[in-house]
């Protein structure tokens, strides 16, 4: 298994920033629904059944395609650059995929790839201009037809996870904060390494970090000629995810909903994310008022707490009810 170590010196830790990014996102979950041979984790299951049927011979095909010919277990780092300063929404994806620089790319893609390019990027290497373009195009479409219909929960997700990131900056420091980020990330300073992974290039003089909900719980590692590196992980949210993309995730049994109701069930496990009464209530189709008594019985019985910063309320699993979650929990949530 490949590992990546580099040296972080102040500078670089200085010069951290969050950025989410469309691109990263679409590329990841469009992974997701290629991989054919295995049934999707938990957090993507009510999406994909969706974005399936969505893209069955219609739009957003091709991208799913494409990514059937990906080597296993692999992205296209080659696009992915590490974003700039305020991250890229979806509506302007397509422009910003044609903008990509064709030489840049395709040296990536070579120092990526050096002993043979694989087929399903070859394009990228013999027409570069061409193939960003139809890259574009092919992504575009298929970020309108499966990921627009829940780019808001997807939003909420990703916004959530920035939040307790930024939280732990400021009340932990930033040694906490990159040595929580992700279970195949070990940070003592000032040595990052990553399981997993590699990237080409000298160790980073800027970090950004790419909040991903679709990656998997993989690290996506890229670097660009100016040694700027960006990390994608996978949001402490995306548990969430499924209730968010589609109401109550479907089993044959659910212990925690037994012992709790569906609905208060759904509650804890949105739980395991800090949440407003409002994201909860709209993340799970409840009204606030269902909401806010489900939460007032939880925080009393000590399964819930309650946090004030700044001007709003954030609920989260208490030691106890963390330990009430894994218990009751399926094997594959």
């Amino acid at each position: 298994m490949a590992t990546t170590s580099l040296i972080l010196g102040d500078g670089a830790l200085l010069n951290m920033r969050i950025a989410p990014h469309a691109l990263w996102d679409v590329v990841a979950s469009a992974s997701v629904l290629a991989a054919n041979q295995f049934q999707p984790q938990f957090p993507y299951r009510t999406w994909a059944r969706f974005a399936h049927a969505a893209a069955t011979g219609g739009a957003g095909a091709a991208m799913v395609r494409w990514a059937a010919a990906w080597p296993v277990g692999t992205l296209p780092r080659f696009v992915l650059l590490p974003p700039a300063p305020g991250g890229l929404d979806l509506c302007d994806l397509r422009d910003y995929v044609k903008q990509l620089p064709p030489a840049e790319i395709r040296d990536r893609l070579r120092h990526e790839y050096v002993t043979e390019v694989p087929i399903a990027y070859r394009q990228f290497d013999t027409d570069p201009v061409g193939a960003i373009s139809a890259f574009a195009d092919m992504a575009s479409e298929y970020a309108q037809a499966i990921i627009r219909p829940h780019w808001r929960a997807i939003q909420e997700t990703v916004r959530e996870d920035v939040l307790l990131r930024a939280q732990t900056l400021v009340s932990a420091g930033i040694d906490t904060l990159l040595a929580a980020l992700h279970r195949r990330i070990k940070w003592s300073r000032p040595h990052l390494s990553v399981a997993g992974t590699a990237v080409d290039g000298t160790n980073p003089r800027e970090i950004v970090l790419v909040p991903l909900v679709f990656v998997q719980d993989r690290v996506v590692l890229s670097m660009n000629d100016e040694a700027t590196l960006a990390v994608g992980y996978q949001t402490r949210g995306v548990g969430n995810l499924a209730i968010r993309l589609g109401g109550m995730p479907l089993r044959q049994s659910d212990r925690l909903a037994t012992l709790l109701g569906a609905t208060r069930a759904a509650i804890v496990r949105s739980l395991a994310v800090p949440s407003t009464t409002t994201s909860l209530a709209a993340g799970l189709c409840v009204a606030p008022s269902t909401v806010s008594e489900h939460l007032g019985l939880l925080v009393g019985s000590r399964v819930a707490l309650r946090r004030r910063t700044g001007n709003k309320v954030y609920y989260m699993l208490s030691e106890q009810g963390m330990t009430l979650l894994h218990a009751l929990s399926d094997p594959d949530e």
